[in-house]
């Protein structure tokens, strides 16, 4: 009897040591994924906007997508993640292809998401934001405050009633508590006063800086986009036209050149 219960206590001690490498492992694999998308086309309902986009964004990359209103940018972002209509291509997450993919499942394997809009839950306090969102990884309520130390501030304080630039933090903690590999970021900086924005710029700087994920930003103001991103990708009614490194549009007449303004 003692050697049974010796080699079942030495059988849970194994099965203990395997769950941990395959949860070190699944870290691992997170930390090397990249998003791959090819061909992509589509758009809402029939009517197709994005219309067969290559991109590539390596692990811990960042790589920021900017053009003029109406090209296609946000429309991007939402077949990535799911929301809009895909007509033919592909979305890969590493080796797995989340082209079929519902939102929520492409959510879990590790691709997130800031909408342009934030769509906070009113009802909902900071906290509970958190709370909800929360998967297991390296981003955790603690250091979401760190970075936003605004919303640790305002933690019991319901979405709905928080300023502009409050939303948009909390968007962004919301989408990291997800603990994506990739994070898809739309327009972060609209409509924010000044002061916000160089509060919002620091804090994604941070992000940027620790290359835990890869970002894939859509930014009007080309010379944030800069600031965040090692390479600009311009989209022109539905395709992606030009590719320049950040190091190249550093002065407003790169930033004119990019868009197609001389």
């Amino acid at each position: 009897m003692q050697q049974t219960n010796a080699v079942q206590r030495q059988s849970v001690r194994d099965q203990s040591v395997r769950d941990q490498s395959v949860r070190d492992q699944s870290v691992r694999d997170q930390s090397v994924r990249g998003l791959t998308v090819q061909g992509l086309a589509g758009g809402w309902g029939p009517t197709t906007i994005v219309q067969g986009v290559d991109l590539a964004v390596g692990s811990g990359e960042s790589v920021a997508i900017v053009g003029r209103n109406g090209m296609g940018k946000t429309t991007l972002l939402e077949l990535i993640i799911g929301r809009a209509q895909r007509h033919a291509g592909q979305v890969r997450l590493g080796a797995r292809d989340l082209s079929t993919a519902a939102v929520h499942v492409r959510a879990r394997a590790g691709l997130g998401h800031v909408p342009q809009q934030r769509e906070v839950f009113p009802s909902l306090t900071v906290a509970e934001h958190l709370a909800v969102a929360m998967r297991p990884g390296r981003w955790t309520s603690a250091r979401i405050y760190a970075l936003f130390p605004s919303l640790a501030a305002r933690r019991t304080s319901l979405a709905g009633i928080l300023s502009g630039g409050e939303q948009q933090m909390l968007a962004i903690a919301r989408a990291l508590m997800g603990n994506p590999a990739v994070l898809l970021m739309d327009e972060p900086t609209e409509g924010l006063a000044p002061v916000v924005i160089d509060q919002l710029v620091h804090a994604l700087s941070l992000l940027v800086a620790e290359r835990e994920l890869a970002l894939v930003l859509v930014e009007q103001r080309i010379d944030i986009a800069v600031q965040l991103c090692a390479r600009c990708l311009v989209m022109e009614h539905g395709h992606i036209t030009r590719e320049a490194t950040s190091d190249s549009l550093r002065d407003e007449s790169g930033h004119a050149a990019l868009l197609g303004f001389e």
